[in-house]
């Protein structure tokens, strides 16, 4: 299984988390956590096109046993984008402004890194008590495929007139249309739902030697008590 915030530490730093003895005796890394109705995720929220791609991607990666799987999560962003009427129609309020408007996708992130082997958005960080949210409008299907390869790479910034980046501590997103919720890959639906930051709500067990490594993150786990 893939497992998006592992990725925050840099590389193939997974192998870390896999020792017994690296657990027992590591420290301790507060993070921040994102509450989405009676659920809660440390990495990041989806809604629209790319949590049914979520979605569908799971059913591929199960079917072919996880072969392919970076191909599965790519693909199925494009099949769905082309299979669905991809623009909905949003009430977006973020801390009392409002965003309202027709959206591709809707991407809530506690940090840089999204999906499998992606690290997609550099200025959000698991630790600085904010909801980076991405607002993703309609995008020319000639052009889907460039800002596809951009945005997966963190370079969103030269998309600017299909992507809009803003930041806040409470989210609350309503549509007329049942709206496809992905949170940390889990998949459920609601036709609305609040986002809130939970500031260093989790104590992320961290061995030795494991510092988050991208950019605006770069603290060592504390040493644990005892």
């Amino acid at each position: 299984r893939r497992n998006a915030f592992l990725n925050c530490f840099g590389g193939d730093k997974s192998y870390m988390f896999r020792s017994l003895r690296n657990l027992v005796f590591a420290g301790v890394l507060p993070i921040d956590a994102i509450r989405c109705g009676y659920n809660y995720g440390i990495s990041f929220g989806l809604l629209g096109v790319e949590s049914y791609a979520f979605r569908d991607a799971d059913r591929f990666i199960e079917k072919t046993g996880g072969f392919a799987r970076d191909l599965c999560g790519y693909g199925t962003v494009l099949y769905d984008y082309y299979r669905l009427d991809s623009i909905q129609n949003y009430k977006i309020t973020l801390d009392g402004k409002d965003l309202d408007g027709g959206y591709v996708s809707l991407y809530v992130a506690n940090g840089p890194c999204y999906g499998y082997k992606m690290s997609t958005i550099r200025d959000a960080s698991p630790d600085d008590g904010l909801l980076d949210l991405y607002l993703i409008r309609h995008v020319p299907r000639l052009q889907l495929l460039r800002m596809a390869y951009d945005f997966i790479r963190g370079s969103y910034e030269k998309w600017g007139a299909y992507i809009s980046h803003f930041t806040g501590r409470s989210l609350s997103v309503s549509s007329g249309e049942i709206m496809c919720v992905c949170i940390d890959g889990e998949i459920f639906y609601d036709n609305s739902i609040d986002f809130e930051i939970m500031p260093y709500a989790v104590d992320f067990v961290c061995p030795d030697g494991a510092e988050l490594s991208v950019s605006g993150c770069d603290h060592a786990a504390g040493k644990a008590a005892g």
